[in-house]
């Protein structure tokens, strides 16, 4: 799971939610015949290694529609919710950047996470896309995983659950991306995209 090369960049999936309102596993449903969490593996495999698949618990697991070896961590932290599968998987990782996506983006293209890579600078924490209604994506972003590890920790010791908690404690640059590109799958009514 560790990297030899400080300055490579690993990847993150966050696949620890419930799906409730999917009603079943959603990161399994197949999208154009593969299941949204393999898409968005393959997306991101194409420009970061390791690739580690946060799933909360030790319970889950994608080994039966992913490759075998992809490292599975899991949440320190109970019911803290992706704030939680972040610090799991930054403590996992020794890359200094870390590209991470949510299991439910099933149009997640490499070229999006180059976009995101292209404005890595030492005067930045996080690079997180930004929707044209203005909205950041926070787990469609690229960290800086020391920086990004210390907020989290102190989110979680401050009881701060909260994503944007997470960016007030970062100095972030946000890009615009298509919708489409970070539209995530909450409902099946959610796949046909925005």
């Amino acid at each position: 799971m560790r990297t030899a090369d400080p300055d490579a960049v690993a990847g993150l999936i966050m696949a620890g939610g419930e799906s409730r309102r999917f009603g079943r596993d959603k990161a399994r449903h197949p999208v154009a015949g593969e299941p949204m969490i393999a898409r968005v593996y393959g997306a991101l495999a194409a420009v970061a290694t390791p690739v580690v698949v946060s799933v909360g618990t030790a319970a889950a697991s994608y080994a039966d529609v992913l490759p075998g070896d992809v490292p599975h961590v899991h949440d320190r932290h109970a019911d803290a919710g992706p704030l939680a599968g972040l610090d799991a998987g930054f403590r996992a990782l020794r890359s200094r950047w870390v590209l991470v996506a949510a299991c439910d983006m099933p149009h997640v293209t490499p070229d999006g996470f180059r976009a995101l890579l292209r404005f890595r600078d030492e005067q930045v924490d996080a690079i997180v896309g930004r929707t044209d209604d203005d909205r950041l994506h926070p787990l469609f972003a690229c960290y800086r995983r020391e920086r990004a590890l210390a907020a989290a920790r102190a989110c979680l010791s401050a009881e701060e659950r909260a994503l944007h908690a997470l960016l007030d404690r970062l100095a972030v640059r946000d890009v615009a991306v298509p919708a489409r590109l970070v539209h995530n799958v909450n409902r099946p009514k959610d796949l046909g995209g925005p």
